[in-house]
């Protein structure tokens, strides 16, 4: 595995020219972690869960406190029925101007 280190970027920005959903520009704090240095497989993957009962955060239940700590300062909580296990997933837009990610329950 190769050690990942942790360290802080600006996200966003304050050009006139950025869109509306890259305001304001923020401060993000990224942990140090560990990748292994080749893909992992399904079934490894599978082995390592049996082996560890590992539980992935597309499993877990988020909170409305563990959701606004990773948005800008002042931005709405969201609605509490979108509070379930899921995932970010890329969804190709439409049209421009729509979003390339959308969260599906259960993934």
């Amino acid at each position: 595995m190769i050690h990942i280190p942790g360290g802080e970027f600006l996200m966003g920005s304050e050009e006139k020219a950025a869109r509306t959903d890259e305001r304001p520009q923020h401060k993000v704090k990224v942990s140090p972690f560990w990748l292994d240095a080749t893909e992992v497989t399904n079934a490894e993957f599978q082995q390592f869960v049996e082996a560890t009962h590992y539980v992935t955060t597309a499993e877990k239940t988020p909170t409305q406190e563990e959701i606004l700590a990773q948005l800008p300062p002042g931005t709405s909580p969201p609605p509490a029925e979108t509070l379930v296990p899921g995932a970010l997933v890329f969804d190709t837009p439409k049209q421009p101007g729509q979003y390339w990610w959308k969260w599906v329950a259960g993934a």
